[in-house]
């Protein structure tokens, strides 16, 4: 079941393609985002694609990793 009040942190870039989820689609009902340039859905929970080409699973943080504490916003991927 979905928490309503929870923030999903996820990676910036498809793991497809390199499309820039910023301007993916989301569905608040079937809680999956997809990717504007190849629409692979993932996910928004676990990242697992569910639907589009065959791909690696979206990057999926409880919390904001460490190493991006600092994260400013400027760039769509989170590295690690």
């Amino acid at each position: 079941m979905a928490r309503p009040d929870r923030t999903v942190l996820m990676s910036g870039i498809c793991p497809h393609r390199k499309g820039l989820m910023r301007y993916g689609k989301v569905d608040p009902e079937k809680l999956r985002i997809t990717c504007p340039l190849h629409h692979s859905a993932f996910s928004i929970e676990t990242g697992e694609r569910v639907a589009g080409p065959a791909c690696e699973p979206l990057r999926v943080y409880d919390e904001m990793p460490e190493e991006c504490s600092s994260y400013d916003g400027s760039d769509d991927s989170f590295t690690s």
